[in-house]
């Protein structure tokens, strides 16, 4: 196996790791199960499947803190599923409307499959963070707070340049490098839990909420 350098933009990500917490480590192990657990949970009371409600979760999330984007996910559920398309679409979001667009658009497909919905999101970070939520272990969510640690500056979000699909996946890539670094035997890290992990450590360290 061809293994590549340590560069300072993977180094930035090992470093940001070596800093986290017991509690860091764990939190960030369980962010995506945890998340997969919530969009199973809205799925009970409709009539929808995982795939769709991860898809809706995913689609509210630009600019959206974690605890008001399941609130604002489940209730476009509610009022889609028992109002119709045309409630769901008076409700306020805590996001952009182009991004409410996104989410009635996927209540609206008939047993849509993972790349359906990727379609419909139409965004790298955003179906990064929908395949995570479904348990994608190699697919990388990179949003500002990611793209911090991965330069090794602290980028307010709102200032984070945009990203190239070549950038994306260079991003990518350097984070699978480092859970490859960070894995052992007895304790794998995959790509995923490891940007959850540096996600976590991150924004303790700058006293982010």
């Amino acid at each position: 196996m061809i293994r590549q350098p340590i560069t300072s933009r993977l180094s930035a990500i090992l470093g940001t790791y070596y800093q986290a917490t017991p509690h860091d480590i764990i939190q960030g192990l369980n962010w995506y199960p945890s998340a997969h657990r919530k969009a199973l949970e809205l799925t009970g009371p409709f009539a929808c499947g995982v795939i769709t409600s991860a898809g809706v979760i995913a689609a509210l999330s630009p600019n959206n803190k974690w605890e008001r984007n399941l609130t604002d996910a489940q209730h476009l559920l509610d009022t889609f599923m028992t109002d119709g398309a045309y409630a769901a679409s008076q409700l306020r979001v805590s996001t952009f409307d182009n991004n409410k667009a996104k989410a009635l658009a996927i209540l609206k497909l008939q047993s849509p499959t993972v790349d359906d919905v990727a379609t419909v999101l139409n965004g790298r970070k955003i179906s990064a963070f929908f395949r995570c939520i479904l348990g994608d272990s190699q697919t990388i969510c990179v949003d500002g707070h990611a793209y911090s640690i991965w330069i090794g500056h602290d980028i307010p979000t709102i200032k984070t340049p945009k990203i190239s699909p070549r950038l994306y996946e260079q991003i990518s890539s350097d984070y699978r490098e480092a859970a490859r670094i960070v894995s052992t035997t007895s304790q794998p890290v995959t790509p995923a839990e490891l940007q959850a992990i540096t996600w976590i450590t991150h924004r303790r360290l700058r006293g982010l909420t």
